[in-house]
Formats: C-alpha cells, structure tokens, sequence
C-alpha cells in the first residue's frame, strides 16, 4: 500500500476504526462516563466520591493498558513506514478523546469547593494525576500532545490548593462545630471521635502532606494561651504543626461547650474524658505521636489530670465539707462537750449531699478502665479518711440516741463499695431501667 500511495489513507481509516474501539473500551470494559462541568459542580459528594474511585482506576488502566495496547498495534502494523508527523497525528486521533476526558474530569473537581470532607480523595486523586502526568508525557510527547501535556500539568497545582483549602475547612470546622455534647453521661463527644479518626488518616497520608502542606497553620494566640509553646515549636515540620493545632482547636472547642453546663462537675469529668480519649489514640499510633510529640501528648495528659482534679474539687469538696468538726463542740466556764443534735445534722447533710451526688451522676461513665480505676482512687482518698475520721470522733455520740440508723447509714465498707460501682456501664443500664419504670 506504501508503494502504490495508499497508506497515509490506511492509516486514517485505521485511526477512525479505532478511535471507536478506544472509545467502546471506556464505555464497556472501564465503565467510565461524561459529565459536564456543571454536572460535577452539582453533584452530591457521596456520588461524586464514586466517581473520583472510578476515575482512578479507570485512568490507570485506560493510560498503561489501553493506550500501551494502541501503542504497540500501532507500531506492529505500520512498522515505522509512516513519517513522525502522521506517525503522531494517527496516534494522537486514536487517543486524545480518551485522554481528554479524563483530564477534563480531574479539572471539574478542581473547580468544586474545597471540603473537609473531600481532603483524602484529593490526595489520592493528586498521587493518580502524578501518575497520569507521567503517562501523559510518555505517550504524547510530542509537538502536537504539547496541549495535552500542559492541561495534565496545571492539574496539579489546581489540587494543591484545593488540599490546602480543605485541611483549613476541616480546621475551622474543628474550632467552631456547634453539635450539642452527650449530657446525660459526660463520655466521648461526637467530635473528639471524629477528630481522632481524621488525624489518624492525615498520618497514613503523612508522605504526600509534608510535600504540600508548607506553611504553619494560622493560630489565635488570644484563644490558645493553653499549650501556644507547642504550635511556636521551630523543631516541628509545618504539617506536625497543624496536627497539635487541630488537637489544641478541638479542646477550645469541647471548653466552650461544656462551660454552659450547669453542673460544673459535668463540664470537667467530660473534659477529662475526652483528653483521655485523644491521649488513647495518640498511643496506639506510633506514627501519630513521633509527629504530635511526646512532649504535647504528656501536656494532654497532665490536661486530664488537672480536668480530674477540677472535678474532684467541684464535686467531692462538698461532700467532704459536710464532715467537719468545725462547730460541733461546745465550751460553757470549764465545761466542755458535743452538740449532739448538730453531729446528727452533720450525718443527715453527709447522707443527702452523698445521696445527690450518686444520683446525678449514676449515668457517668469512664469507658477508659484505668482512668476510672485511678479517678474511684482519688475519690476514696479525699473521701474515706474525712469520713473514718468523722465516724471515729463522733459515732458514740449517735448511737447513744434513738434510732442512730436513720444518720449512720453507711460503714466505711460501704462508701468503699459504693465509690466502685461509679461510672461503670451496668450501673447506666440499671440507672436507666429504673427512670424508665
């Protein structure tokens, strides 16, 4: 056909022919599909999601196995007898539709609005288009692919910034998320878990955020006193940075809701509860705390501590000043004595405050087990000396009068007892059968 003039016609039908093959193929066998610009724009992003996992497939298998297969068919039957301009012009024709598309598809999301929601599926779309650019400097690499090969590489800094937009958003969604906290129980917020879990995939992609998140993220100084040392470090990469400022963001965020909380003890035990929770997941990820640091993840810690204290003071202060002597003695000339009647005060306002405070708080929880082993710890040791003590010192003066069980109700065993049976998950179902009943 060379010979008698006839193959540059050949080799156009045979472009034509295959063009359509190409085409069948992405349809058929990949299952890819058209969408316009605005088409993108508007579509839901759990749908959209679907596609950006299917373009991702599709891209490398279209890119490596089709166009590779084009390639080769290609090259087998014209065998170089074709110039390199008909040789790219043929090639380019069989090709560039396909290539188009998907191109044009990762453009269309470039121009959605950045999202927290969206940051992991444009890092896996940013390492695909690293991917494509290489195939699409491969297969058109030449003059007439010039087109193909710019649009490729202007994706790129397109996914940048639509990656950085949406590590701010999730940022700024962390410091100012308004979902009411779980009152009736003080255990983890919605958030912290949330929180937790989208920390612990920033690290899985830890090796392409490094490359791209360059710049310290934008702190308030004014709202973050607590901890500020840590997000001025100079011995943290930029990405390490905004990771302990998404931490410190989401315990302004809990402080603020739990300081409307009308109970104070509330406000604190859940603090604690949720600093715990943080410090748990930051141990079970040794990549997460060689980038938050040992040194803020003991800050965290010493937070839940100093959040346990609070509530210690705020609750058990109370209960343990019902217990003083303070009051109860008496001094008339050289005579000295007991106010009886005010010991038994002292009892009944020790058995009602103890009372009230069992019942607010039958429906807490410390779900972490060595947390509430420690915090019933505390507790007997603020609580059980004042009241041995109490009993020892005026005990005799009750059990001298009529019916000393009405303001002697529990032994130091049975304080002991009780404080063992706080913040743990039967007692919630129990506590919650009996308000049901």
């Amino acid at each position: 056909m060379n010979l008698e003039g006839h193959l540059a016609d050949c080799a156009v039908a045979y472009r034509n022919s295959r063009r359509i093959i190409v085409d069948r193929c992405l349809r058929i066998r990949l299952g890819t599909k058209k969408f316009s610009t605005k088409d993108i724009q508007g579509m839901e992003w759990d749908v959209l999601q679907g596609e950006i996992k299917q373009w991702i497939a599709s891209s490398g298998a279209c890119f490596q196995i089709i166009f590779g297969t084009e390639r080769l068919l290609f090259d087998d039957i014209f065998q170089g007898d074709l110039g390199t301009a008909v040789y790219d012009e043929c090639f380019l024709g069989i090709t560039k539709d396909a290539a188009v598309q998907f191109i044009k598809f990762a453009e269309d999301v470039c121009t959605t609005r950045p999202s927290m929601q969206k940051l992991f599926e444009m890092l896996d779309l940013y390492n695909a288009v690293l991917l494509l650019l290489s195939d699409v400097n491969y297969f058109f690499h030449s003059k007439s692919g010039e087109c193909l090969r710019t649009r490729a590489a202007e994706l790129l800094p397109r996914l940048v910034d639509l990656i950085r937009a949406s590590l701010l958003d999730f940022e700024n969604g962390v410091l100012h998320e308004l979902s009411d906290p779980p009152i009736s129980t003080g255990t983890t917020d919605f958030l912290t878990r949330y929180v937790s879990d989208y920390i612990t995939r920033i690290v899985q992609h830890k090796e392409t955020l490094s490359k791209l998140i360059v710049s310290n993220p934008l702190v308030n100084s004014k709202k973050c006193e607590d901890g500020i040392q840590f997000l001025e470090s100079k011995d943290r990469s930029p990405l390490e940075l905004h990771l302990v400022w998404i931490l410190a963001s989401l315990k302004l965020n809990l402080k603020g809701k739990y300081k409307h909380y009308k109970d104070v003890s509330l406000g604190h035990f859940s603090m604690m509860n949720n600093i715990r929770f943080i410090v748990r997941r930051i141990k079970q990820s040794p990549e997460l705390l060689e980038m938050i640091g040992k040194d803020y993840l003991d800050e965290l810690d010493e937070n839940a501590l100093q959040e346990a204290n609070s509530y210690l003071i705020s609750t058990w202060d109370r209960v343990v000043y019902c217990l003083r002597d303070k009051g109860l003695h008496y001094a008339f000339g050289f005579y000295k004595g007991v106010l009886k009647s005010s010991v038994r005060d002292r009892f009944k306002a020790f058995n009602a405050t103890f009372e009230e405070v069992r019942q607010a708080q039958s429906t807490w929880l410390v779900p972490d087990a060595q947390l509430r082993e420690r915090l019933q710890n505390l507790i007997l040791e603020k609580l059980i000396p004042a009241y041995r003590s109490f009993l020892e010192q005026f005990k005799s003066y009750v059990e001298s009068g009529n019916h000393p069980e009405k303001y002697i109700k529990y032994s130091v065993e049975d304080l002991r007892n009780a404080v063992d049976d706080f913040f743990v998950e039967y007692r919630l179902c129990n506590a919650l059968k009996s308000t049901s009943q």
